[in-house]
């Protein structure tokens, strides 16, 4: 297979498959948020208030008011996948499967074809 044969197969894939669609449409728009998004604004507010939280957590533990194990925890880590678990819902491996079964299938038709 060809480099434009495999862009024709791929653009033809990427049409129909559902992930893919939802991938565009949240590009999209993420696009269109960052757009219109005042970030760096908020951003260095939150970078503020974060520094002055963490300065009065250390005025606080130095007086004895709080402890680290008086915290609670800051967040759920999620459990961790495997890379074949991680490789069973990636679209794009789909799409490298979908081209390489492609391409084997065009190669096993022109074998003894000259």
């Amino acid at each position: 297979m060809d480099v434009e044969e495999a862009k024709l197969k791929s653009s033809a894939y990427l049409a129909s498959n559902e992930k893919f669609k939802k991938i565009e449409t949240e590009s999209l728009l993420a696009k269109e948020r960052k757009d219109k998004s005042l970030v760096p604004v908020y951003l260095a507010g939150v970078l503020k208030d974060r520094k002055e939280l963490e300065r009065a957590k250390k005025e606080t533990e130095a007086a004895g008011v709080l402890g680290e194990e008086d915290e609670e925890p800051t967040s759920d880590k999620k459990e961790k996948k495997t890379l074949e678990q991680e490789l069973a819902t990636d679209p794009y491996t789909d799409l490298a499967l979908f081209l390489m079964d492609s391409s084997a299938a065009v190669a096993e038709n022109s074998v003894g074809k000259k």
